[in-house]
């Protein structure tokens, strides 16, 4: 591994990526060893170095930046809502942005934003996936009432209903974009796929892969020290499955898959240029650690599997009730809130729901 292994600097807390197996250093004791953690088509083992001490200048820079942040969300909140209590006084979204334009640092036409038709799980223009605002316009009915400030991205919203339609089949008008755009997806993965069939079946040996993806505007890549279960490629893109490993694993030096295997959305040929078998001698030093990180994750396997029935026969029973909107308000983001970085703007607008 680069840099042998170690990471680049502290791992902090973030909220919104409780899935990173980064994080799981954090609840570690220092020189404590995970057990192998499959993430992405990755397998991580990770190590608790000893805690690294903030110096006092890194911790005053922070401090600094999260008091700006907190005074600024204060007046951009107070702000909020005075264009509130104004506009559900003159129900006139463009005679209230006018009246706080210069004291919001914005112009009017900035301040006023409509959306299309929304629906719970839409990514909405300059909110985008905010269950903060649905839960703000949920509650509007009539055309015209208006609801609570809404902390969103880079600010807050006051949203004002324009107009309502009850939920239906969608017209072969609304869906038709989404239509081509699946349409052109599904042929374009069909070229690549044929692409990769083409190459397959043309490279005699590994050497000659990186002749026939040159010729097709594709960059053939070497991968060295390659082993079983880890993920071939470079980047986010690389990953691997069972498929993959069967094929590379039955393969001989020399030989070039046939078939391309599709792992994740590409579609890989391989060759196998050189080959070494395993060390038997270094297994049968590491066989008990090996086992042991094994039997771990079976435990792990079948207690989750124990837990996953007992919910679901005191789900089926009645007996537990789990309110999942709740957990998702509770899981999401505030948006708007001060973070470590940036400075949250003052009222983003009047985004009307119809």
């Amino acid at each position: 591994a680069s840099s042998g292994g170690k990471l680049r600097g502290p791992v902090r807390e973030d909220l919104n990526k409780k899935d990173d197996p980064y994080q799981r250093l954090l609840k570690m004791k220092p020189g404590e060893v995970s057990e192998p953690i499959t993430y992405q088509s990755r397998v991580f083992v990770l190590r608790r170095g000893e805690d690294v001490p903030k110096s006092f200048e890194d911790a005053r820079k922070e401090l600094e930046v999260s008091l700006r942040n907190r005074r600024a969300y204060a007046v951009a909140a107070e702000l909020a809502q005075k264009v509130t209590d104004s506009l559900r006084q003159s129900k006139d979204i463009a005679k209230t942005a006018a009246e706080f334009a210069s004291e919001a640092n914005m112009s009017v036409a900035d301040m006023i934003k409509e959306t299309d038709y929304v629906k719970p799980g839409d990514n909405i223009p300059n909110i985008g996936n905010s269950p903060q605002f649905e839960s703000g316009i949920e509650p509007l009915e009539a055309v015209g009432d208006i609801g609570e400030k809404t902390p969103v991205q880079n600010g807050f919203a006051i949203p004002m209903l324009s107009d309502r339609r009850e939920p239906r089949d969608s017209t072969l008008e609304e869906v038709e974009t989404q239509i081509v755009d699946i349409v052109k997806l599904d042929k374009a993965n069909k070229q690549v796929e044929e692409i990769a069939k083409q190459i397959a079946s043309g490279a005699a040996n590994p050497g000659a892969l990186a002749g026939l993806a040159s010729g097709r505007g594709l960059t053939a890549k070497d991968q060295k020290d390659f082993i079983l279960g880890s993920p071939l490629g470079e980047g986010p893109s690389a990953s691997t499955s069972k498929a993959l490993e069967d094929a590379i694993y039955a393969m001989k030096t020399g030989d070039v898959s046939r078939t391309p295997i599709k792992v994740g959305d590409n579609w890989l040929v391989f060759g196998v240029s050189n080959r070494s078998e395993a060390d038997m001698a270094q297994f049968a030093t590491e066989r008990s650690q090996l086992m042991e990180q094994m039997l771990s994750q079976k435990r792990q396997a079948v207690f989750g599997d124990y837990i996953s029935a007992i919910k679901k026969r005191l789900e089926d029973a009645g007996d537990v009730t789990i309110y999942k909107e709740v957990l998702e308000k509770l899981d999401a983001p505030i948006p708007g809130m001060p973070g470590e970085t940036g400075m949250p703007g003052l009222p983003g607008g009047f985004p009307g729901q119809q």
